[in-house]
């Protein structure tokens, strides 16, 4: 089965947004290590919210590679999870103008076609749902 997990696929289809967690040391890692990169403790699947706020940002105006040639402009963003995680990943839903430092944002993973390991993804949260959470 590749890199793929029964646990995380599972909770990717009950739409729920969890990451590794060392058992050890406690680190938080990418959603499909087995092992904790910093001392290759056992690892589990844990729940987290998944929402937080922009803490930075650019705007990717240029394709990386010649297959996003033609691409509209799309922000990257580093946010801070409420659990105080901090993980990159593409902001879908809002235009690049548009995103601001300190933006409420939720977590999501984007399955590609093909792909061995899901992306993390964040997308902005509604006024009244962060008035709710507050």
């Amino acid at each position: 089965m590749g890199l793929r997990q029964e646990p995380l696929w599972g909770a990717l289809g009950d739409d729920e947004f969890a990451l590794r967690r060392c058992l050890d040391c406690r680190a938080w890692l990418d959603p499909v290590p087995p092992r904790c990169e910093h001392c290759a403790g056992s690892t589990v699947l844990e729940p987290v919210s998944g929402t937080g706020v922009v803490e930075s940002f650019i705007v990717m105006r240029q394709p990386p590679m010649r297959a996003f040639a033609g691409r509209r402009p799309y922000a990257l963003a580093l946010v801070t999870l409420d659990e105080g995680i901090r993980l990159p990943g593409r902001l879908e839903g809002i235009r690049p103008a548009e995103v601001t430092i300190g933006q409420p944002v939720r977590a999501a993973f984007d399955l590609r076609p093909g792909a061995e390991a899901p992306r993390v993804v964040f997308r902005p949260r509604v006024l009244a749902e962060v008035a709710a959470a507050s």
